[in-house]
């Protein structure tokens, strides 16, 4: 069992965290028995229990979400009993309801997941032209088919594939030059990870321990300006992104590191508050990838004409990750076992910071759009427009009459004790779900 005291046991091939147990307490654990949670959160402050309930992800081509670790969960039902499912023992459908059950099964105590052994991994840090991967308008159509293969080139020939588009951050790199800022303008930060047999790049415990003493600063002051200036002064978003974007770049282009310290980069990022919105698409073809594509570009020119306009209500980023389908019912990622292995989905996210001026109208405009995309769903651990969660039910369709089915016969929640206020009566009669924000 894995508690935040420290390691007491571990087997073969499976950590045994408690549910509050973060991603951080279990970092020591994979290190010194060379085993790995293969792709995770980039947080390391948040809790197994709330990563697994929603099937929360990280990025890899080849994996699915943290729920898909799992083999075994004990949960405290409404009876007040502790139940053990585990992966072995359960018949499909109730195992694959319990992977991600946001909360409604009870209360987990402990979580079983399945490590694998730990591979070193490449990670590469890239800042190309937004332009270079992304249709601008007036591409024609022989333009936006290079581009988008010159995406998946990057995506499906790498172990894992971040994108992150920090608006404005070419603005005055631009205007110096003569130009018209445009997104295709900016950069886009690509971060590539591969397996390797190479060793961890000498030095690279010191280059960590320097970016995560500057990660500590640069989020609270980040928190500050955008609370105190940019919230009041949003036309200074341009100015301090175009600036502050140079942060980024202190990232080594290239560095080898194990599997923990790779995918859990970014530190103290809670200091900094924000709000955001998250979608999984999925990805079988041509026409899925085209999607894709127009979602982020959507997005670019609305940012775009918000600026135009005198607004500017995405403050942070947009971000992209790429993984393999999950088995988990109710994950925003679900597909069925009989096409699961030829199917990706992308996650694309919406950040700014709290308190962002016009947020909500751009979220809710944003969320109109990438919800009407076939095959959307919302990811339970961001904030979604309450419109939204009224398409809850029809986006998971039939995968979500099996989970009511599987937990129905569980008898887990005879009374229903497992509910959220914040859902619609409509939605939480219809669903039993829980939608945040």
């Amino acid at each position: 069992m894995v508690t935040k005291a420290g390691v007491a046991a571990c087997s073969a091939r499976c950590g045994d965290p408690t549910a509050g147990v973060t991603t951080a307490d279990l970092i020591p654990l994979q290190l010194q028995t060379g085993l790995c949670v293969p792709s995770n959160v980039i947080l390391d402050t948040v809790t197994y229990a709330g990563i697994v309930n929603a099937a929360c992800h990280g990025t890899g081509w080849a994996e699915g979400t943290v729920s898909d670790y799992v083999t075994a969960m004990t949960i405290v039902d409404a009876d007040g009993a502790a139940r053990v499912w585990a992966e072995d023992t359960c018949d499909a459908d109730t195992w694959a309801a319990v992977q991600c059950n946001l909360g409604t099964w009870g209360v987990i105590y402990d979580i079983t997941l399945r490590l694998r052994a730990m591979a070193n991994v490449e990670v590469a840090n890239h800042f190309r032209p937004q332009g270079d991967y992304f249709a601008a308008p007036a591409d024609d159509g022989v333009t936006r088919e290079k581009k988008l293969a010159r995406l998946r080139h990057v995506v499906e020939g790498s172990t894992g594939t971040e994108l992150f588009w920090m608006p404005f951050n070419r603005y005055y790199h631009t205007l110096a030059a003569g130009g018209r800022w445009t997104p295709a303008a900016d950069d886009l930060w690509l971060r590539v990870f591969n397996d390797t047999a190479e060793p961890v790049t000498h030095g690279a415990p010191a280059v960590r321990a320097a970016l995560t003493a500057m990660q500590a600063w640069q989020m609270r002051l980040s928190d500050w300006i955008h609370r105190t200036i940019l919230s009041v002064h949003p036309l200074l978003v341009p100015a301090f992104y175009s600036a502050g974007f140079h942060t980024i770049k202190l990232f080594p282009q290239r560095m080898v590191e194990r599997v923990p310290h790779a995918i859990h980069y970014q530190a103290h990022i809670d200091a900094f508050k924000v709000v955001s919105f998250e979608v999984a698409v999925p990805l079988t073809d041509a026409a899925s990838w085209a999607a894709f594509s127009a979602m982020w570009s959507s997005v670019t020119t609305r940012v775009a004409a918000e600026h135009a306009a005198g607004r500017c209500p995405l403050t942070l980023a947009m971000e992209a990750r790429f993984v393999r389908s999950s088995g988990a019912l109710l994950a925003p990622s679900y597909a069925p076992a009989a096409v699961r292995d030829d199917t990706h989905h992308v996650y694309v996210e919406i950040l700014s910071a709290a308190g962002a001026p016009g947020w909500a109208a751009f979220r809710d405009a944003v969320a109109a759009e990438w919800l009407a995309v076939p095959g959307a769903r919302v990811h339970w651990s961001k904030q979604f427009p309450a419109a939204a969660a009224a398409g809850v039910a029809a986006a998971h369709g039939a995968a979500l009459d099996r989970f009511k089915a599987a937990r129905q016969a569980a008898g887990v929640d005879a009374p229903n004790m497992f509910q959220s206020a914040t859902v619609n009566p409509e939605v939480r009669h219809e669903c039993e779900l829980e939608a945040t924000g």
